[in-house]
């Protein structure tokens, strides 16, 4: 188990976020109330945070989600543990408890005001948060996350090549600039990372349910 040496990495505060994406979050919020409040009898209008959006594929966006000085610090904490196998993905919940609670933290607030303004629905159970590292090589298999709702990717860092996503069916996007956030509904989509080609990738995943 990893003890955190950056305390700014266990704050749970909106440093983190994207600055502009936290403003659009807070103005988002009351919009969400009055709609769930008025029980179908309205529309939730555009908020703030869905015209930060951009739809990339049907049901994909990306968003800026974290501060690039953030993501940089995940790495070279990261990069400072001594594990068995270190191309295994570090599962944040047994390996960096205080990480997985900072996520825990994000998905409670402003990720649940992002998937409302773009679903319309609340998935703050998180079934696991996990980074991993890849290096250059072989493409993996297409996969289907069946046990989330709601997948959210986030590059941590930049200097690599390649390493973007694929979705069956729509096509190949380009690795996204780090803090960026690329989701979609863990069904029906199947995707696949694509390898780097020079360099390191390290990404974090975030898989969401609205079930316990």
């Amino acid at each position: 188990m990893h003890t955190i040496k950056n305390p700014l990495l266990s704050m749970p505060s909106a440093w983190s976020l994207n600055q502009a994406l936290h403003k659009a979050s807070e103005e988002t919020i009351p919009l969400i109330s009055a709609f769930q409040a008025a029980q179908g009898r309205e529309q939730l209008p555009k908020t703030p945070v869905f015209r930060m959006a951009k739809q990339v594929y049907p049901h994909v966006w990306r968003i800026p989600l974290f501060r690039r000085q953030w993501c940089s610090m995940i790495v070279e904490e990261l990069q400072g543990m001594t594990r068995q196998d270190p191309r295994a993905p570090i599962v944040l919940r047994d390996e960096v408890p205080e990480l997985a609670e900072r996520i825990f933290f994000l998905s409670q607030s402003v990720l649940q005001s992002v998937l409302f303004s773009l679903i319309q629905r609340e998935c703050k159970h998180v079934v696991s948060a996990h980074i991993t590292q890849s290096v250059p090589g072989a493409p993996e298999a297409w996969r289907h996350q069946g046990s989330a709702e709601m997948v959210v990717s986030v590059p941590l860092n930049a200097g690599y090549e390649g390493g973007g996503v694929a979705f069956h069916q729509h096509g190949s996007l380009k690795s996204l600039p780090a803090g960026h956030a690329l989701i979609w509904p863990a069904f029906p989509h199947s995707y696949r990372f694509e390898p780097v080609s020079s360099g390191r990738r390290w990404m974090l995943h975030i898989w969401l349910t609205d079930r316990v």
